[in-house]
């Protein structure tokens, strides 16, 4: 397994900045962690725009 990004690594949303994103069927902060790679991806936004829809 990949080491986690340090804080400088991690992007931030803020006006005028594009999001990439995931959306889950499900709440992975609520559901155990071995379990969210089985979660079907609902929509997928890359560069401000949605790239996949279920």
């Amino acid at each position: 397994m990949a080491p986690m990004p340090s804080r400088t690594h991690k992007k931030i949303l803020e006006v005028g900045k594009l999001p990439d994103l995931v959306i889950l069927d499900q709440n992975p902060l609520k559901e155990d962690p071995m379990s969210i790679i089985d979660s079907p991806i609902q929509r997928t936004m890359v560069g401000g725009k949605w790239s996949y829809e279920s």
